[in-house]
């Protein structure tokens, strides 16, 4: 399973929403990202995704949550199987 984090570099809510989703990450031996929305990359998937809020959690290429830190957003993949 891969997960990437699109995080606005200069806010700290972004920011350590993505930390705890590496954590869960590391703990489950999943592919994490963290991608700037500032970086080339970023800006293509904002578009690409139509992402409109940041935090976003995108989950094997889907868009599973955005604009919002609050842990429940975790719930569409924390119970699934590591891998």
């Amino acid at each position: 399973m891969k997960v990437e984090v699109l995080v606005s570099p200069v806010c700290g809510e972004s920011l350590r929403f993505a930390r705890r989703i590496r954590e869960i990450c590391a703990e489950r031996g999943l592919e994490f990202r963290e991608i700037s929305a500032w970086s080339e990359e970023g800006e293509a998937l904002i578009l690409r995704k139509g992402i409109r809020f940041l935090p976003a959690l995108l989950v094997d290429g889907r868009v599973v949550g955005q604009g919002s830190t609050d842990p429940s957003v975790l719930g569409f993949w924390e119970g699934r199987g590591e891998g």
